[in-house]
């Protein structure tokens, strides 16, 4: 029963993060209003997957403050926090800037939402890519269940290496051409409003001054691109796009499993970051 839950929450997550990942492209599938759906789909596959692991977190929840309970699991469903709060941050600026599922709303300074919905957008990939990293080996013992894999032989292993190298590399790279930590720095304005151009309630949809970074707001003028996106792809394809985001992902996935994995050779009696 285990083995089969653990394969149903693998199969939601690759999902959700394949599909999160097409978000981060205006132009996919017809623009906004898949965009708006995706994303509402996604918030609902985290909820289950957090309901999946419900036994995980009560577990947790009553020993939070508990100062046996190891580091690296209070660390875990922190993470795990923080993700709650940022998605659900995300959707609710996706629904107040909404142009397609709830095009006439107005419940308040649009810009500010716009700003927060894809600040935090970006700021989501490092904290996935490190939940994954957290979280890798229960991914690895999933696989190995499923193609009934009893021992890693050398060359496994080393393809397994060269992939590791191939991964940071390609997402090294993905980071350098989307201008990914440049658009980080709009976090800056969600806490600073002076450098927003405030718009008063319910007065529709304030335009950017000369010089401001772009929200990210799929309404552009075709064929030219928005202000701030720098060198971020544009075109509409979708196993470029999965590839070039889960690839900023995986940067921070490999980032945080390494130095975790070294952390646990020297820790015993860890709890699981996930419920296997």
């Amino acid at each position: 029963m285990l083995k089969k839950l653990s394969y149903v929450k693998l199969a939601i997550d690759i999902a959700a993060a394949f599909t999160f990942a097409l978000l981060f492209n205006h132009r996919i599938f017809g623009g906004m209003t898949f965009h708006e759906v995706a994303g509402l789909a996604i918030y609902t596959a985290f909820i289950t997957h957090i309901l999946l692991n419900l036994q995980w977190v009560k577990k947790v929840t009553l020993r939070l403050f508990d100062r046996k309970l190891p580091g690296r699991t209070r660390i875990c469903y922190i993470i795990n926090v923080v993700l709650l709060v940022l998605f659900t941050l995300i959707v609710i600026g996706g629904i107040v800037t909404s142009k397609s599922l709830f095009p006439n709303l107005n419940l308040g300074n649009e810009m500010w939402f716009k700003v927060s919905h894809k600040a935090f957008s970006y700021l989501i990939l490092i904290i996935v890519g490190v939940h994954l990293g957290l979280n890798w080996q229960w991914v690895v013992n999933i696989i190995k269940n499923i193609f009934a894999i009893k021992s890693v032989k050398t060359p496994l292993l080393i393809a397994a290496r060269a992939a590791v190298i191939a991964l940071l590399l390609f997402g090294g790279y993905q980071i350098y051409s989307t201008n990914y930590f440049s658009k980080l720095q709009s976090l800056a304005m969600i806490f600073n409003p002076t450098q927003q151009q405030m718009a008063p309630m319910g007065q529709g949809r304030p335009q950017m001054s000369s010089g401001q970074v772009a929200t990210g707001d799929s309404q552009a003028m075709p064929g030219r691109p928005q202000a701030g996106m720098g060198r971020e792809k544009s075109d509409s394809n979708v196993l470029g796009t999965i590839a070039s985001y889960t690839g900023i992902m995986s940067v921070f996935a490999i980032a945080t499993y390494y130095p975790d994995k070294l952390g646990r050779r020297r820790r015993a009696g860890d709890m699981a970051c996930e419920l296997e």
